[in-house]
C-alpha cells in the first residue's frame, strides 16, 4: 500500500514537470475587457436560481459578473497563500517523506496561480481583502488535525475547479478568462488527485476517533465549509456593480432555497470523497 501510495505521487510530480509553464510568457493579457462582455458565467454567479436575479437589469447582470469573477479570483489568491503556509510545514518531515517531491512542485504551481490571478484583478478591477480563516486546527490531536488541514485544502481545490471547468470552456466569456481558468484546472486536476491520496492515507493511519474527536472534527470541517461558501458573496461586489444596500442584497441572497442547492453542486465531488472513503457518513450536513 505504501509502495502504491508512493508511486501515484511519483507520477503526478513527473506530470507537474512535463506540463511546467512560465506564466509570464503563456497569457496574451489584453488592454481591457468589454464591459458588455459576461466574465463569470450567470450559472456560476451569486444571484443565480434565485428571484433576485430577476429584479436585476441586463446592464447590472453584466457588472456583477464581473465584480463575482474579480472576488473568485481574490479568494482563490488569497486563499491558495494560507495553502502554502500548510504545505511548507510538512515538506521533508515524518511521515511525508512520500509526498515532500510533489510538495515542491504544488509551491511552484501555486505561486504560478497567485501571480495570475493578482495579475488579472490589478489589470481589469482590484484585488478584494483577504478573508480567509486560518487552516489551523484547533482542540484536536496532531493527527486529526494535520487531516483536517488537508481537507480542507481538497475542499478548497475542488470548489475552485469546478468553477475553472465551467468557465475554461464557456465560449460567452473572453479569451483571457477562458486561458485562465484553463491553465488553473490543468494544474489543480494533479493538486486534487494528490490531495486525495495524502487524505486517504493519513485517515488510515489515525485509527478509530472518540465520539468527541469526531464531533469536534465535523463541527471544524462544517465551519470551514460554510465560511468558504459565505465568501463567494461578497457585499464589496453588489455595491461595485451598483446594487444598493449590499449588506442586505448578501443576506436575502443567503436565505434562497436555491442557493443551498448550487452549494450541493459546488461541493459534489467533495461530499462523494468524504462519503466513498468513509471519512465522513452524512457529508450532506456539512452544507
Amino acid at each position: 500500500m505504501a509502495e502504491a501510495y508512493a508511486a501515484v505521487l511519483e507520477k503526478l510530480t513527473k506530470s507537474s514537470i512535463e506540463h511546467d509553464y512560465d506564466p509570464r510568457r503563456r497569457f496574451a493579457w489584453p488592454d481591457g475587457l468589454d464591459a458588455d462582455e459576461w466574465l463569470m458565467p450567470p450559472e456560476l454567479m451569486s444571484v443565480h436560481d434565485t428571484p433576485l436575479a430577476g429584479s436585476l437589469d441586463r446592464r447590472t447582470l453584466k457588472a456583477l459578473s464581473k465584480w463575482e469573477l474579480v472576488n473568485f479570483f481574490s479568494l482563490t489568491l488569497h486563499g491558495e497563500r494560507e495553502l502554502l503556509m500548510v504545505i511548507s510545514r510538512h515538506i521533508h518531515t515524518d511521515g511525508f517523506e512520500a509526498p515532500s517531491d510533489f510538495f515542491h512542485r504544488f509551491i511552484e504551481e501555486e505561486n504560478n496561480h497567485i501571480w495570475f490571478f493578482s495579475e488579472f484583478c490589478r489589470r481589469y478591477g482590484k484585488i478584494y481583502p483577504d478573508s480567509t480563516v486560518s487552516v489551523a486546527s484547533e482542540d484536536l490531536r496532531p493527527g486529526l488535525g494535520i487531516l483536517l488541514s488537508f481537507l480542507r485544502i481538497l475542499i478548497f481545490e475542488e470548489i475552485g475547479d469546478h468553477f475553472n471547468i465551467r468557465m475554461g470552456s464557456d465560449a460567452r466569456l473572453p479569451s483571457i478568462v477562458r486561458a485562465l481558468n484553463r491553465a488553473h484546472h490543468g494544474d489543480e486536476s494533479r493538486h486534487i488527485a494528490a490531495g486525495r491520496q495524502i487524505a486517504r492515507r493519513l485517515h488510515a493511519l489515525l485509527g478509530r476517533l472518540s465520539p468527541e474527536e469526531e464531533s469536534a472534527f465535523l463541527e471544524q470541517l462544517k465551519e470551514y465549509v460554510s465560511f468558504t461558501l459565505q465568501s463567494f458573496y461578497n457585499p464589496q461586489m453588489y455595491s461595485d456593480a451598483g446594487i444598493r444596500d449590499a449588506y442586505g442584497f448578501r443576506r436575502e441572497l443567503l436565505l434562497q432555497p436555491g442557493r443551498r442547492k448550487q452549494h450541493g453542486v459546488f461541493l459534489g465531488r467533495s461530499l462523494a470523497f468524504l462519503r466513498s472513503s468513509g471519512m465522513v457518513l452524512r457529508p450532506d450536513a456539512l452544507y
